[in-house]
């Protein structure tokens, strides 16, 4: 069940969770650097980003797994590119794709972190910057949650580090409520199209929080806030 207790709560526990969606991607180029400390000022609870692995088996932060929507490479995959090619592109701000290490170093624990598995390959690699993180910087375990589409990606996580919180992302419902139950879900985190108060009364009673994405307008923030939600993901994070 979820901890209710006041005291030393992380942003992922606060009783109203503000997150900036790919940083503060309404302001700055998604999953930049630029992005990130922009949601940092505007005072964000967490970050959320996405993490894909590159050909040298490191955790690249980018949502798409092809390059050029926010770089200036061609069509092509960020599984096939070492990190060395991923380096050599531009961002379209002039910046260069972070690793999830590098990210992790610079915000240090100042915030809680979302972070999206978009992929199989990175979902080790993503557990061991966690670790050293944890070993090496001013992180808590509870300071993480780890989000996917994908269960097999969660369970494949949570074997690697099970105190780690776990978000279970939908795109609709139903749910399969017996394997977040098995995966320990610490949140379900579903699009805002589909909520209202009823699913997020039976979902705070089974006992899991409910974060919404992606939430921008004023009215929708009002609208789900309402219902009852715990968190809301937004390019605008300022707007919550």
């Amino acid at each position: 069940m979820i901890n209710r207790d006041k005291k030393n709560k992380t942003g992922l526990e606060k009783d109203f969770v503000k997150i900036g969606h790919r940083g503060a991607c309404g302001y700055e180029l998604e999953n930049s650097m630029a992005s990130f400390r922009k949601a940092l000022d505007l005072g964000v609870d967490a970050i959320e980003l996405d993490v894909h692995a590159c050909k040298t088996g490191e955790a690249v932060v980018i949502h798409d797994d092809i390059v050029d929507r926010v770089t200036d490479g061609g069509k092509e995959e960020v599984a096939d590119k070492t990190l060395r090619e991923i380096k050599s592109l531009s961002m379209k701000n002039g910046e260069k794709i972070p690793t999830l290490e590098e990210l992790l170093s610079i915000v240090n624990g100042e915030v809680s972190v979302n972070v999206e598995i978009k992929d199989r390959l990175v979902v080790r690699e993503t557990a061991e910057i966690i670790k050293r993180s944890l070993r090496d910087g001013n992180w808590k375990e509870e300071d993480f949650i780890i989000s996917s589409f994908d269960m097999e990606n969660l369970f494949l996580f949570k074997k690697e580090m099970p105190k780690i919180k776990i978000g279970a992302l939908a795109k609709d419902l139903p749910l399969d409520y017996e394997i977040i139950k098995e995966l320990g879900a610490y949140s379900v985190n579903l699009p805002f199209g589909i909520i209202d108060e009823k699913i997020v009364k039976d979902f705070h009673n089974r006992g899991f929080r409910v974060f919404v994405f992606t939430v921008n307008e004023y009215e929708d923030i009002l609208k789900v806030k309402r219902a009852g939600v715990d968190g809301i993901f937004s390019d605008f994070p300022d707007r919550l």
